[in-house]
């Protein structure tokens, strides 16, 4: 049959479109090792001849018979190579698939990261950078024991990319390189080695100074450790990062100055830290201070003293073992020693001070030894002291001039340490010293007590600062020539009253010049109270030290006004004297009574530790008075224990010497307690029993409240506070005793905080706040809303209607009621109109500070809220029954008993209406 055309076409055509060229070998991305590569392939088809293409470059032709393998070596540089095969037919070109191989003829390249890096762990990460087409495998070297162990190999790394190993390894410098294979067996590893060190050792403490007590104010405390580090304390035990840096620090030796130090022990935490965070334990170091006894001494007679017996009074400050040697120098290098007698640290003795004619300067020294055997011999005040002997020289050219209202006189001096001039005056001549009138500061004196036409006479002698009085001037004299008006007044006077006689007159200005005295130590003693700081001020403000002066100045005031009057009064020489007298004798007093310096003897801070132990004690001691069984004591103290955990208590306590003006002096002890949370929420609601041991007082009449006086519950004494809130802001009360007491009778005292008995109950009992829908959201708005409601009921009932004043039993707080008399202005209007009037009535009740009982409000608080829950406002019922429970608390085991069903029950009535 013979066939179309367009057949035979076809024909022809189809043996050209099914021709193949199948590549062999090498496989597509093959890595080879070898430079000489045999390509071989098989063609489908009749073909003249076969290229081997590489790169786009010819390297090699061959006859390649059909569907017969064919074979073209070639030799290849090193690197990624293209390859196709081309075969030429009759008709045409035709091309194999294009292929890639890589020719690698190098052993691996390998780049160490990780070069002197310290390490604080145990397992350090060691970073490299492996680079080879046929990467196979690479080993971990490490330098043991002087030869580089193989430690760990990855059978697969990433060439081209980070890498790294993982080893564990002690304390130590190491050198380390990585060895890598490619699948050709080469093996390539970094030039140079690189080192690291693994250090997870804190460093150590070598040595801790000092080692021994130390006796000064101020001291450095000095640390060595095993390594360079940057060390840190703090008075308590803290973290790291809570300390304070040392002064000095960074290298081994590390050095903290620490001043103001007293008697006492001081303990500091410290951690060092090395420069690779490697960090010690806390190390607990305490320091013992005893300060050498010094000495203060004070002399009768202020400097410059002048010849006679000075009496001088050492006031050491510790007690002496034994009598301490005091001796004074008068600048000749004598020494002369100076005969005490006392005890404890008060001594007294007298020094002679002989008529020399001369002024010189007194020095004293002191070696005292207190009970500890320890010796000191610095004297702080009054070491030194001036010696005038050197009577002042007579006032020269005194003039006496008769003018219409007095006698005034002149005179001058040539001497310039005059403290003041005493006047002599007689009606007869000659004047001597038994004639003294008057005095004045300055060289001239106005005498208005004269009459008129009556002759004076006159002498002046200078007194300098010693007190030494100089020889009398010349006489002078002048008759008084009194004006018109003067000379009537004059003579008025005489008819209505006959004024004091000169030498009375004289008598009163010498008792003002002693109360001006007075005067002028109290204004002394004003000025260092006020500019006392730290501890001192706190203490004297506490003891109200301040007020004591101020009111000693006022006193001393009314006195010199009292002794002026008599002056311009007449009085019989009895009366006046009498006057006179008690006058001075009650600006000594002052002197006695007036605190001049407060001294900080001893301060001691302590930090109370609560156990479980302290709480039943506490409890057991306490159970009737806080409304507890002997039965519940082990239970409620268990719960307790949990719930004060982050309760902190601390106590500062102080012994103060407050220095009278005469050199006496009183001494005190001050303790103040502080009580705060460090929760993250408030605790409401809690208790503080204090324990006081018959060591700091016998009975709480010993006790003088300064701040937040507490319920006595027993005489013993044991004490209570009670917190409606405790905050991280403390709270701090605080009292004092009227005499030293030691660190070691403080060993008995116990201050144990608990929440108030009801809070822990597991029932809801009519006092608890253990019920959590009730109480959980309420907030101190709440509470004072509540206690306004009560307050207000209160005053209706108790103040809108006319009724005898009678006294309560258990009565609200005044000063709650008060801080609530601010609140009503702003909380008023958000009440209801029935309850308005009774926040009138708490005002009223506020300002006139009435008691309202504390059983009576709860009956009455108890109705409002069932009236909340009668008229569907249960919220506000709510929000009153913590004021409930917060009264409920106060009553006594009667009115408990009374009240107690009625509380129960709206509770109950609470729980089922509060969502």
């Amino acid at each position: 049959m013979k066939l179309p055309l367009y057949a035979i076409l076809l024909t022809l055509l189809l043996p050209a479109a099914s021709a193949e060229i199948l590549l062999s070998s090498p496989q597509d991305n093959a890595v080879l090792g070898s430079q000489t590569v045999s390509f071989a392939f098989t063609v489908g088809e009749q073909t003249l001849n076969c290229t081997l293409l590489v790169n786009g470059d010819s390297l090699g032709t061959a006859t390649a018979p059909i569907n017969t393998p064919v074979t073209i070596p070639a030799s290849l540089g090193e690197g990624t190579h293209e390859w196709r095969i081309s075969c030429l037919t009759n008709t045409s070109q035709i091309f194999s698939p294009t292929r890639q191989l890589t020719i690698d003829l190098t052993a691996p390249e390998v780049a160490l990261a990780t070069s002197q890096v310290t390490f604080n762990t145990t397992v350090p990460k060691l970073i490299y950078y492996p680079d080879d087409a046929s990467l196979e495998r690479c080993s971990l070297l490490i330098k043991i024991g002087g030869h580089m162990t193989l430690v760990k190999t990855d059978l697969s790394p990433e060439a081209g990319a980070e890498n790294s190993f993982e080893a564990e390894l002690a304390d130590s410098a190491y050198e380390w390189n990585v060895q890598c294979y490619d699948s050709f067996g080469r093996m390539g590893t970094s030039l140079f080695p690189k080192t690291f060190t693994v250090d997870t050792t804190p460093p150590t403490m070598s040595l801790i100074s000092p080692t021994s007590v130390v006796t000064e104010s101020s001291t450095s405390l000095i640390v060595l450790t095993s390594e360079k580090a940057e060390c840190r304390y703090a008075a308590s035990a803290s973290p790291y990062s809570a300390m304070f840096p040392f002064t000095v620090t960074g290298e081994t030796s590390h050095r903290q100055f620490l001043t103001e130090l007293s008697d006492g022990s001081y303990t500091y935490y410290v951690i060092c830290r090395d420069e690779f965070w490697n960090e010690m334990e806390t190390e607990k170091i305490t320091l013992n201070v005893h300060l050498l006894p010094t000495a203060e001494i004070t002399l009768s007679d202020e400097s410059p003293v002048k010849a006679g017996i000075i009496n001088v009074t050492l006031e050491t400050s510790k007690s002496m073992k034994l009598v301490p040697t005091l001796t004074y120098s008068l600048g000749d290098g004598k020494e002369t020693a100076v005969a005490l007698t006392g005890s404890g640290s008060i001594w007294e003795g007298s020094i002679l001070i002989k008529e020399a004619g001369e002024e010189t300067l007194g020095t004293f020294s002191f070696r005292g030894t207190d009970v500890y055997d320890y010796s000191g011999q610095t004297i702080t005040k009054g070491k030194s002291f001036l010696v005038d002997t050197l009577n002042p020289i007579a006032p020269l050219e005194l003039n006496a001039d008769a003018k219409e209202d007095s006698i005034e006189l002149n005179w001058y001096s040539i001497d310039d340490d005059i403290a003041h001039y005493n006047i002599y005056r007689s009606t007869k001549t000659p004047v001597n010293y038994l004639d003294l009138f008057s005095s004045s500061a300055s060289s001239s004196f106005k005498d208005f007590s004269v009459d008129d036409k009556v002759t004076y006479y006159y002498r002046i002698a200078g007194s300098d600062m010693a007190g030494n009085l100089g020889p009398l001037s010349a006489e002078v004299h002048a008759t008084a020539q009194l004006g018109e008006e003067a000379a009537k007044e004059s003579k008025d006077a005489q008819e209505v009253a006959t004024p004091l006689q000169p030498y009375l007159v004289v008598e009163v200005n010498d008792a003002i010049r002693q109360i001006e005295n007075t005067e002028l130590s109290v204004d002394g003693a004003q000025s260092g109270i006020e500019s006392l700081s730290g501890d001192a001020k706190k203490v004297s403000d506490s003891l109200s030290v301040p007020e004591n002066v101020k009111a000693s100045k006022i006193r001393i005031g009314e006195l010199k006004s009292q002794l002026e009057n008599l002056k311009k009064n007449f009085m019989d020489e009895k009366e006046l004297r009498d006057i006179v007298k008690a006058a001075v004798a009650e600006a000594k007093e002052l002197e006695k009574k007036t605190v001049k310096e407060v001294k900080i003897e001893e301060k001691v801070e302590n930090i109370h530790l609560v156990t479980k132990e302290q709480i039943i004690r506490a409890l057991t001691q306490t159970a009737d008075a806080i409304g507890i069984s002997e039965d519940e004591i082990s239970s409620y103290a268990s719960k307790n224990e949990k719930e004060v955990q982050d309760m902190r208590i601390t106590t500062d306590f102080y012994v103060a010497r407050l220095v009278m003006i005469d050199t006496s002096y009183e001494e005190k002890s001050v303790l103040t307690h502080s009580f705060s949370y460090l929760g993250s929420d408030t605790v409401q609601d809690s208790l503080v029993i204090a324990l006081i041991p018959k060591t700091v007082a016998a009975s709480s009449s010993e006790l003088n409240f300064i701040s937040n006086k507490p319920e006595v519950i027993q005489n013993d004494p044991i004490l209570k506070w009670g917190f409606l809130s405790l905050v991280a802001e403390p709270q701090s009360v605080s009292y004092y005793v009227n005499r030293r007491l030691s660190q070691d009778d403080l060993q008995g005292l116990e201050l144990v905080p608990m929440l108030n008995v009801n809070r822990l109950s597991e029932a809801p009992v009519p006092t608890g706040f253990t019920v959590a829908e009730v109480t959980s959201s309420l907030n101190l708005w709440f509470v004072l809303l509540g206690v306004l409601l009560v307050s207000g009921l209160a005053g209706y009932y108790f103040f809108m209607t006319p009724k005898q004043k009678e006294k309560v039993a258990d009565p609200v707080s005044e000063e709650l009621l008060t801080a609530l008399n601010g609140k009503l202005s702003a909380l008023q209007f958000e009440l209801d109109d029935k309850i308005y009037p009774l926040i009138l009535s708490i005002r009223n009740s506020a300002i006139r500070k009435d008691d309202i009982s504390g059983e009576r409000l709860i009956n009455s608080l108890i109705d409002i809220a069932a009236h909340y829950l009668a008229v569907g406002q249960p919220s506000k019922a709510h929000a009153l029954y913590p004021t409930i429970q917060l009264i409920y608390q106060t009553l006594s085991k009667g009115q408990k008993k009374r009240i107690g069903g009625m509380c129960i029950e709206l509770h109950k009535q609470i729980k089922q209406n509060v969502k």
